[in-house]
């Protein structure tokens, strides 16, 4: 299992990361986590505002058969914060805790 965890997603990170798991000789299960801010995806019913960040990132991972795990807003009423697998098996119980400090986002 291959874990990568990112703060604030950029285009530049989105690519490297992209080649990264295209690349993967050995076939591997991925498990992507961090804070994406982009908040106009919406994941339960799979639509995305159709700006080039925002489609570029949920067209690849739609395509590459990642399910996204959280399902309740990270911050505010934006679900920002993102738990992706391509393989449904290995994410369980996925729930919100208090914020940790003076945080004011979940933590899961």
């Amino acid at each position: 299992m291959t874990s990568i965890v990112l703060n604030q997603m950029t285009i530049v990170v989105l690519c490297f990361l992209i080649l990264y798991i295209d690349g993967a000789v050995n076939p591997v299960q991925h498990v992507i986590v961090g804070d994406f801010n982009l908040p106009c995806i919406n994941w339960c019913d799979l639509q995305c505002l159709n700006d080039y960040i925002h489609g570029t990132i949920f067209n690849y991972l739609v395509k590459s058969g990642y399910s996204q795990f959280v399902t309740f807003n990270t911050r505010k009423n934006h679900l920002l914060d993102l738990i992706l697998s391509d393989d449904d098996m290995l994410i369980a119980n996925v729930a919100p805790l208090p914020p940790i400090g003076h945080s004011d986002q979940f933590s899961y």
